[in-house]
């Protein structure tokens, strides 16, 4: 069943991708949306014909399952061309890696695995691609082709589904020496480091890497950034996945530090307006506008290949709606529920259900007040907290008194402990039990001696 969908443009859409990358996600929004999914298959097969994976090309008429009609038909030709291409360039390229070993040329090998490797993505067998881009790391002599490699492996991994290696890989680029922090390849990588964590659902993690892709708030800088990404993700996506892994995380004053009063990422949000005021709407507790703009966008979002994986975009919105019910309710001492379930667009019992939990995890301190349908801020006793304070300061300092005169008393004496069983009941007496134990010096004696 279709999420309707206010406006999609498809066209649009697609064009910020580009190869693989771009096939992927029109296949995905062919799987989900059925009124979509002639035209995402069209493109991607369209998209398909510019490379080299043959296989590829006839997964997608396979997924189309004859759907295309009469001016998209299986090109049998183009196939057999790609292939005969395919065939004598591996023969070549692997003749070629194998007369460079025999020179013992280091950057020459480097180059023969860094062109079998891409010629492997291009042909779409991305474990054999993956697998020469990681040989030409023990033939890197210098930075920028070390910095090449890690891109690469990520690259192809996240095209493979495989996010594992994306984090060490793009931390093994961060610390290249003599490398500028703030360079195209970097920025992408710390994207993609962003969306691994995402997909793994650590999204305080994700909004850390995404907030932090663009280093410079100019306009050139963007637009530089624009022509890079694509093959992964692009610069939108980007505004989105942060933007929202931010919103879902941070609290008011980091929110405020990291994304309102930050040039390099709120420039990045004017390429998503609806984003945008999600998070202004959220700031200025504009909470019914806020989360209405989300619903609005929530089928979009479900056409993502990967928020609309795993509940990504149902957990981030709930984690959104959690903290404006929050920050709500803070300022108040009563707050009546018929009112949040207008402005929070609730039942009144899904609402109940969120305030316990909200109460239970301790995120609220409050109670619900089912007669008057209210809910009431739980007062702080401030005497007796203090009272419960100092009792317990007053508890620890006796130990840790007592304790030093166990110690003195023990020393005086000359009386050494040394059973590890008797040492491990010590341990859990507390500050006297470790001072009992600091000073057992013979650690094989199981009976305590005197001298």
């Amino acid at each position: 069943m279709n999420a309707p969908l206010a406006s999609f443009d498809l066209d649009g859409y697609a064009a910020r991708y580009r190869a693989r990358g771009k096939i992927q996600r029109l296949r995905f929004i062919a799987d989900r949306n059925s009124d979509l999914r002639v035209d995402a298959l069209r493109l991607a097969v369209s998209e398909a014909k510019k490379g080299y994976d043959t296989f590829l090309y006839k997964e997608i008429f396979k997924q189309a399952d004859g759907a295309l009609g009469e001016d998209f038909t299986l090109d049998e030709e183009w196939i057999m061309r790609k292939n005969q291409w395919a065939g004598k360039q591996l023969e070549l390229l692997k003749h070629e890696l194998e007369e460079n070993k025999q020179q013992a040329n280091k950057e020459v090998i480097r180059t023969g695995h860094n062109d079998l490797g891409d010629f492997f993505h291009k042909r779409g067998k991305l474990k054999q691609a993956r697998g020469d881009y990681t040989k030409t790391r023990d033939y890197c002599g210098h930075a920028l082709h070390n910095l090449q490699m890690c891109m690469k492996v990520i690259t192809v991994s996240i095209e493979a589904g495989d996010f594992a290696p994306i984090e060490n890989h793009y931390m093994m680029a961060a610390n290249i020496p003599d490398v500028d922090k703030d360079c195209t390849e970097l920025a992408k990588m710390r994207a993609c480091a962003g969306l691994a964590s995402l997909v793994r659902g650590n999204y305080a993690a994700a909004s850390q890497r995404f907030l932090t892709t663009n280093g410079d708030a100019s306009e050139e800088k963007i637009s530089n950034l624009q022509r890079e990404f694509g093959d992964i993700m692009s610069l939108e996506d980007v505004a989105i996945y942060g933007g929202l892994c931010a919103l879902a995380t941070l609290d008011r004053s980091a929110l405020t530090k990291q994304v309102i009063e930050k040039p390099e990422f709120r420039n990045l949000l004017e390429l998503v307006p609806d984003v945008r005021e999600i998070i202004y709407d959220f700031y200025h507790s504009r909470y019914t506008r806020c989360l209405t703009t989300m619903a609005t966008i929530r089928p979009e979002l479900m056409l993502d290949m990967h928020l609309g994986r795993e509940g990504h975009v149902d957990t981030l919105f709930r984690l959104i709606q959690r903290k404006a019910i929050v920050q709500y309710v803070s300022p108040f001492i009563s707050a009546d529920l018929g009112r949040m379930q207008a402005i929070f667009g609730t039942t009144a019992k899904e609402l109940e259900n969120e305030l316990l939990e909200l109460i239970h995890i301790g995120a609220i301190n409050a109670r619900i007040d089912k007669q008057n349908n209210a809910l009431h801020a739980k007062k702080s006793n401030a005497r007796l907290e203090a009272i419960t304070s100092s009792l317990q300061k007053g508890q620890e300092a006796f130990e840790d008194a007592e304790a030093m005169l166990l110690r003195m008393t023990l020393l005086k004496n000359d009386v050494q402990v040394s059973s590890p069983s008797l040492s491990r009941a010590a341990s859990e007496m507390g500050p006297r039990g470790r001072s009992f134990i600091s000073i057992a010096d013979n650690v094989f004696d199981r009976n305590i001696r005197h001298s």
